[in-house]
């Protein structure tokens, strides 16, 4: 009998490991800077936390110091998951520890999870009872969460600047090709990562100059450019009911949804790579075909309203929708079931590959709908050859069948846990439905009995639902692959 032998590097990844925690450690400093600055009580909760992340990883680090960090494909997609699982596990302590959250650890490690992923569900039903420091720590595990803990890694740890760092690079970002900036990874991380938090910055000086205090200007900017969605109100948008800020939100969640190698372009003066783009035009084209839609049923129903209600409102949730941000600017109950199905249709597609967003990508999208017509012309004309391009390049054969399979799980595990949660959870399916759909698009949007928050659903389907959002966020098939028994062996 052939015996198997692994083939991953486990010090490598206990290396790596480390410097994670290492950096979830220097985050948490920061909330509890805020809640010093404010004088709460629970302030002491984030030093205590970053204690935890700080010893593991001092003891991940040091017996691996001096060995060759080499990362191929398998290690790459442990790492990542790893990491996200860790992230989330060591996040949701200020969570459990604060008085003013007190979450279960189901419902904490529902809610980090949901922060990091920037999906946007949430389990507190009263977010203004949190503390500064637990709002804060809300949204910036959102920011960091919005390019990504592992691009931000590559981009801090010059021993990953190297070939090997690609399959880091790739298990996280979305799309069906990965482009880069430069050929050295670290440094494309680094242009992204300075055109992420200068939006950031933009977004929340815009906001304070409006109607928003500066500490819910900055916890709403890193809400924003992540496309996370979490809200230091418990209102939501609701709260400050301003045509103003919901105009400048949709700007900055509209460019979430672009893919940031397009922004970087666009930044140095290259517009027509932006429009030139077969994506964004795809995109672009989808919200307004959409925005047509809602706007159709609205006058249709009769509804009046001034300038925001009519106009800015809609195209602000539709945006919501489709970046998987999921802040709500309308409530359900002035949404028809046909506007309702719009959302649920932008929320599966989502915006562009390579920006924040989750969902199965316009990309993917594109590349369904021009292969679909294609094969039906070949019905007419078998001799026909038939070529699938999107912005220019052929997909082979090889990529096509990907995007079909990834579409193919994605359905799977939408309607799978999906009736779980109707049947385990007694709910009706359309609520589970939404609720999952929200779950793997990372979009956080809610309906019927999760409008709110989603601490009704059971306690099952809570941690189906977290894998679910991780599984969206780092597109299936890293998450997948460590499930079959060949990924363990040579």
């Amino acid at each position: 009998m052939t015996r198997h032998t692994s083939t991953i590097n486990y010090r490598a990844v206990l290396h790596v490991t480390g410097w994670m925690l290492m950096l979830e450690c220097a985050m948490l400093l920061a909330p509890a800077a805020v809640g010093m600055l404010y004088g709460e009580a629970d302030s002491h909760i984030f030093l205590l936390a970053a204690l935890c992340c700080l010893v593991p990883g001092l003891v991940a680090i040091l017996p691996s110091r001096g060995c060759r960090i080499m990362v191929t494909r398998r290690e790459s997609c442990l790492l990542t998951a790893l990491c996200w699982i860790l992230f989330s596990a060591f996040g949701m302590l200020p969570l459990i520890w604060s008085p003013t959250c007190a979450l279960s650890v189901t419902d904490a490690f529902f809610e980090t999870m949901s922060g990091f992923t920037t999906t946007g569900a949430t389990m507190i039903s009263d977010v203004d009872r949190c503390s500064h420091g637990i709002l804060f720590w809300r949204s910036e595990i959102q920011c960091l969460g919005g390019l990504g803990i592992i691009l931000f890694t590559l981009a801090l740890l010059p021993s990953l600047n190297r070939s090997d760092g690609i399959w880091m690079f790739n298990t996280e970002t979305s799309g069906i090709t990965h482009d880069k900036i430069y050929p050295r990874i670290g440094q494309t991380a680094r242009v992204l990562w300075m055109i992420y938090i200068g939006l950031t910055l933009c977004c929340a000086l815009l906001l304070w100059a409006g109607p928003v205090s500066l500490f819910d200007s900055v916890c709403l900017a890193m809400s924003t450019l992540s496309t996370g969605g979490f809200t230091p109100r418990s209102a939501g948008l609701l709260y400050w009911d301003s045509a103003y800020v919901n105009s400048v939100l949709t700007v900055f969640m509209f460019a979430g949804g672009v893919n940031f190698i397009l922004l970087y372009w666009m930044l140095r003066g290259h517009w027509r790579r932006l429009w030139g783009n077969d994506v964004f035009r795809t995109y672009c084209m989808l919200l307004l075909g959409s925005y047509a839609v809602v706007l159709v049923c609205q006058f249709a129903a009769g509804s009046h309203g001034g300038l925001k209600e009519m106009l800015i409102d809609p195209m602000c949730q539709l945006v919501s929708a489709s970046t998987s941000t999921g802040v709500t600017s309308m409530p359900y109950s002035q949404m028809r079931s046909a506007v309702t199905g719009v959302i649920m249709l932008l929320m599966a597609i989502g915006a562009c590959a390579g920006s924040t967003t989750g969902g199965l990508k316009v990309d993917r999208f594109l590349a369904i709908f021009r292969n679909m017509k294609g094969e039906t012309l070949r019905a007419l004309y078998p001799n026909r050859m038939q070529c699938v391009r999107v912005n220019g390049a052929m997909l082979s054969d090889q990529q096509m069948g990907k995007i079909l399979a990834f579409a193919t799980w994605y359905l799977m595990l939408l309607l799978g846990v999906s009736l779980i949660t109707a049947i385990y959870g007694g709910m009706p399916l359309l609520d589970s439905v939404f609720g999952v759909l929200s779950c793997i698009s990372n979009n956080g949007l809610g309906y019927g009995v999760c409008s709110g928050d989603f601490s009704a659903f059971p306690t099952l389907s809570k941690w189906l639902m977290s894998l679910l959002m991780m599984a969206g966020r780092l597109e299936l098939f890293t998450i997948l692959v460590l499930f079959l028994p060949s990924f363990w062996r040579r």
